[in-house]
C-alpha cells in the first residue's frame, strides 16, 4: 500500500467487515535511554514484554503468530524468551509460532495496521490521511498505547493553571 491513502482507506473499510482487534504500542524511540536500546535484541525483548503484561494478563490462552523477522539468532532468542515466560499448564495453553507474511493472512492483516499506524505516528510517515485512518480503525482500535508514558498532561502547571488552581484538590 506504500503512500497510497486513497488504496489504503479502501483495504482498512473492507478490512472492518472481519473479526479482528487492534492493540498497539507506540513507542517514541528518541525517548528510550539505556544502553539496552542500543542492541536490537534487546529492543525487541523489551517491546515483547511489554506488549506481553497487557495481552497474555487479559487472554492466557493466546496463539501469537509473528512475522519472521530478524536474523535467526534473534528468531531462536526470542522463541526462547516466548518458551521460558508461558509454559503451558492446565488453564493457559499459549502459543507462539513464527510465520511467513507471505503464507499467512493474519501476518498480512498485522503488516497493514502496523503501516497504517506508522503513517499515523511515525515522525518520517505522517500522513495528512492519519485522522481517517485512525476514524475507519477505530471500531477495532481496543488500545493503543504511548511508551514512555507522558503524564504531562495530568500534571500540574502554575503558569498555565494558576486561575483554576484549588489547594484542596491538590492536596
Amino acid at each position: 500500500l506504500g503512500n497510497n491513502d486513497t488504496r489504503r482507506l479502501k483495504v482498512l473499510k473492507e478490512l472492518n467487515d472481519i473479526d479482528y482487534h487492534i492493540f498497539s504500542v507506540v513507542i517514541d524511540k528518541r525517548e528510550l535511554k539505556g544502553e539496552g536500546f542500543n542492541y536490537k535484541g534487546s529492543f525487541y525483548k523489551f517491546l515483547h514484554s511489554l506488549v506481553d503484561r497487557e495481552i497474555f494478563k487479559v487472554f492466557p490462552d493466546l496463539e501469537v503468530v509473528a512475522d519472521e523477522h530478524g536474523g535467526q539468532e534473534f528468531k531462536e532468542g526470542f522463541i526462547k524468551y516466548i518458551n521460558r515466560k508461558h509454559i503451558p499448564n492446565l488453564f493457559e495453553q499459549a502459543e507462539f509460532k513464527l510465520s511467513n507474511s507471505k503464507s499467512s493472512l493474519i501476518v498480512q492483516l498485522a503488516d497493514i495496521i502496523t503501516g497504517t499506524l506508522a503513517r499515523c505516528y511515525e515522525t518520517k510517515k505522517l500522513s495528512d490521511n492519519r485522522s481517517k485512518f485512525l476514524e475507519t480503525l477505530k471500531d477495532k482500535i481496543t488500545e493503543i498505547k504511548f511508551w514512555p508514558p507522558d503524564y504531562k498532561p495530568y500534571a500540574y502547571n502554575p503558569g498555565r493553571d494558576f486561575e483554576n488552581f484549588n489547594p484542596t484538590i491538590s492536596d
